[in-house]
């Protein structure tokens, strides 16, 4: 996930949406079933969670949720498509990632979001807790209260969530596409023929 390192961020995203730093969670405006939106929107519909931020960035918009039946609250902000250097300045600034999803193959946002020192809120399924290790939060997928639960406690005890972020971006640190291509070599290297 080291790429995120080599992207310029672009802090006039912030000011676009009228974002503070740390005043927001960030996650992927995507509809597919598996990817659970519907159960953060759910959490920031609680009244709890009136002085928070969740922005959707992507290509989904508010309309296609509520289509599905997930009403948005009025503290959501859909960011639409956002430049790599938006995204970088997004995921560095925010409370949390969020990835609530019910099965992830790796889970690039919120190992990027660790990377840039943001705490982690995962869902405990597919390969997200062994992808995010244990520097991380995670939250019932199907449980809004839980979500709301880490992320106002993220928001009320900056010691915690110091800790998390450098506990996190040390974690992250591990995945560099030159230790992927490294362990791919040490595979590979013994089956090809001399």
């Amino acid at each position: 996930v080291d790429h995120i390192l080599r992207v310029d961020p672009d802090d006039t995203v912030l000011d676009r949406l009228a974002l503070a730093p740390r005043g927001y969670a960030l996650a992927l405006a995507n509809t597919q079933p598996h990817k659970n939106i519907g159960v953060l929107l759910r959490a920031f519909a609680r009244p709890d969670m009136a002085g928070l931020t969740l922005v959707l960035a992507g290509k989904a918009k508010a309309a296609d949720f509520t289509a599905l039946g997930h009403p948005v609250p009025a503290n959501v902000i859909f960011a639409g498509y956002v430049t790599d250097g938006e995204m970088r300045s997004l995921q560095a600034h925010a409370l949390a990632v969020c990835t609530p999803s019910l099965t992830e193959g790796f889970g690039m946002p919120p190992v990027e979001g660790m990377l840039l020192g943001t705490p982690a809120v995962i869902a405990p399924c597919g390969a997200l807790p062994e992808v995010c290790g244990p520097d991380t939060l995670c939250a019932d997928p199907h449980d809004p209260a839980a979500w709301a639960a880490a992320l106002r406690g993220l928001q009320a005890d900056p010691a915690r969530w110091q800790d998390l972020s450098d506990r996190g971006r040390a974690f992250a640190a591990q995945f560099t596409w030159a230790a992927a291509a490294a362990r791919l070599e040490a595979v590979l290297t013994p089956l090809t023929p001399r």
